[in-house]
């Protein structure tokens, strides 16, 4: 299957636009749909912004391994999963602080959007990434593909 066309903004000055990784970690573990660190291919890597030496920002769009088609990503339930926070339109929010670092999701659809940096950088993060992330959901809410 052909990769998704983004163009997106970035989600503020000085973030610069950087070749998207695989999803690893926490974004994998709460939204992959398998609970593993590594992700399997069920969240297709559309962009990343860098800010500095730690901040960055990652969009996802969560798909069905085999089929490749989106699949709706739903809240987050049990263990130490952050508590969603509803959002209008139906998107939602995640906070979550572990080890010095801030990390932030809004998931929408089939999206999934992730910020991530110093703790002590958290409300400024925040402050970007959510009016940010509630555009790019907006803007990618209907996958295209490259024909």
């Amino acid at each position: 299957m052909p990769p998704e066309q983004v163009d997106l903004p970035a989600p503020g000055p000085g973030w610069v636009r950087a070749a998207p990784p695989p999803a690893f970690g926490y974004v994998s573990f709460f939204f992959g749909g398998k609970r593993e660190v590594q992700d399997r291919g069920s969240l297709r890597p559309l962009g990343r912004w860098e800010h500095g030496e730690h901040g960055c920002v990652n969009a996802y769009r969560r798909v069905d391994p085999m089929t490749h088609e989106p699949v709706l990503v739903g809240p987050i339930i049990g263990g130490a999963a952050p508590e969603a926070k509803a959002l209008p339109g139906g998107a939602l929010w995640y906070d979550l602080p572990s080890d010095g670092v801030q990390f932030l999701y809004l998931t929408s659809g089939s999206l999934v959007l992730e910020a991530e940096d110093r703790l002590a950088n958290g409300h400024a993060l925040a402050t970007v990434f959510r009016p940010w992330a509630l555009k790019a959901a907006a803007a990618l809410a209907t996958p295209r593909q490259v024909r």
